[in-house]
């Protein structure tokens, strides 16, 4: 329970109310106001406290006050005692409770296992759940708690286990295995290159990234093996098997060795693609190459709400060569996502709306409803080199380097780095999958942020060291570091 409580909030919770006060008509001294204190506790709580020292201070000063009885008795009513027992019974009675029972301390580690494990990995939280639920049941929480989430969690993870075993498969779960067999040398190997960032750009460092897709994507995987699992399920299974070594895995057992591979295979083989993608752009850019296939983003004005102030991205507008300009899903699932525009992009789409009106209008029975937002004067959508053309057309005239219009992407996560945004935020706009890759593409500019920081820091300590002026402490304690937790 909490430990601060305002008075308004005191007197709402913990004054005595209508037939409260039939329940402590026979009740006296120490007893009459532990009992009010348990009584309001439990119907705050569904529990009852272990110990009187869980009663907030100024809920005891003030149920004191209100049973007039002082409030240093409280120390004299014993939470063991036969009498504090009667008392639970008979505040359980008058809510309408029950003591749980052995059936439903395993009926409550069932659905914390199924419902709330899979989903929720800190202890703290799933203790709060289990006493939301016995809370619904009308039962109050058995006593061995703590029991209760140990065993669920534990039977969480064996079903876990179990589920990706069976969409794994023998053959794939032998390959898995293979991996960290005793001798296995290129397993090893494999393992180790998988936790390895992709380094520097350059063609060696996109061949190797390809190298261990390759490997990775020889152990066969099935498809969506974590598909309706939570990432904070499988991306803590991945944290766990990213520190162990063969060793460590061969001590576990066989399903949690399967499991915990297949968490890190899994999770690494979506990392490499995306760190490809971004290697690939890069090194494209960097040698200055055409790319065979060109894609595009293409809004349509339903992936827009001009109301809220948000654009959908979900899906690509790419040239084939059997079907020309196609729309197709996203590169990934966490491609798929919505962000925030400016108001001064707003305005300007809104006035764009106006002018695609007029175009609609003018070409009349020539119009061809794409349905995207931008698009050539007829309605047909925009090809990537017309867009390219005039890009390149506006940088000219603004005097500015020549510049892909992709490159875009990289500038404006630049300028938010630099802005000091967050690097979650970042990613979640530029549409990675994992935050590792966002990371590793733009750590120059995090070298470069740090660097001004350290000089901003040094110039500050010899602005310090020059000053002729007299210190004056003052009678402040100095400066120093506090942990944070």
């Amino acid at each position: 329970m909490r430990r601060e409580w305002s008075s308004e909030d005191v007197v709402a919770c913990w004054t005595p109310v209508g037939s409260d006060w039939d329940l402590v008509a026979n009740k006296s001294g120490p007893t009459r106001l532990g009992f009010v204190l348990m009584l309001k506790f439990f119907e705050l709580e569904g529990r009852f406290p272990p110990f009187v020292e869980e009663f907030p201070q100024a809920a005891v000063d003030y149920v004191a006050d209100v049973v007039k009885v002082p409030t240093e008795d409280l120390a004299k009513y014993d939470l063991s005692s036969r009498s504090a027992k009667g008392h639970r019974t008979q505040i359980r009675a008058a809510l309408g409770f029950r003591p749980a029972t052995r059936a439903d301390e395993e009926r409550l580690t069932a659905w914390l296992a199924d419902e709330v494990c899979p989903v929720e990995l800190v202890e703290d939280r799933l203790r709060e759940a289990l006493f939301v639920q016995c809370r619904s049941d009308r039962i109050e929480p058995p006593g061995r708690v703590e029991r209760i989430v140990t065993a669920a969690r534990a039977r969480s993870d064996r079903a876990f286990c179990a589920q990706t075993g069976v969409r794994l498969g023998e053959v794939c779960a032998g390959r898995l295995l293979a991996l960290v067999a005793e001798g296995n040398e290129d397993g090893a190997a494999l393992l180790a290159s998988l936790k390895r960032d992709p380094g520097a750009v350059g063609l060696d460092s996109l061949l190797t990234e390809i190298t261990k897709l390759t490997s990775v994507r020889q152990l066969g995987l099935p498809d969506g093996v974590f598909a309706d699992c939570s990432e904070k399920l499988v991306t803590a299974w991945r944290a766990r098997a990213i520190k162990m070594y063969p060793s460590d895995f061969r001590d576990a057992g066989e399903d949690v060795r399967t499991t915990l591979l297949a968490a890190l295979c899994a999770s690494r083989q979506a990392e490499i693609t995306d760190a490809l993608v971004e290697l690939l752009v890069a090194l494209v850019h960097k040698i200055n190459a055409r790319a065979e296939r060109r894609v595009e983003r293409q809004l349509t004005w339903e992936d827009l709400d001009l109301a809220g102030g948000t654009a959908s991205i979900r899906r690509t507008l790419q040239r084939t060569n059997s079907a020309g300009l196609t729309a197709l899903p996203t590169k990934t699932q966490s491609s798929e996502r919505r962000i925030a525009l400016p108001t001064p992009c707003l305005r300007s789409l809104e006035q764009h709306l106006n002018r695609q009106r007029q175009e609609r209008e003018a070409a009349g029975a020539g119009w061809k409803d794409s349905g995207y937002v931008f698009t050539r004067p007829d309605g047909a959508p925009i090809e990537g080199a017309t867009l390219t053309r005039h890009f390149n057309t506006l940088l000219h005239k603004a005097r500015l380097r020549r510049i892909r219009f992709h490159d875009l992407r990289h500038s404006a996560a630049t300028l938010l780095l630099e802005q000091g945004v967050e690097l979650v935020v970042i990613k979640e706009l530029l549409g990675h999958a994992h935050i590792g890759v966002t990371a590793t593409v733009y750590a120059h500019v995090r070298l470069r942020l740090q660097r001004d920081a350290i000089d901003i820091l040094s110039n500050a300590l010899r602005h310090a060291a020059n000053s002729t002026a007299e210190p004056d402490d003052g009678d402040d304690p100095p400066l120093c570091a506090a942990p944070v937790r």
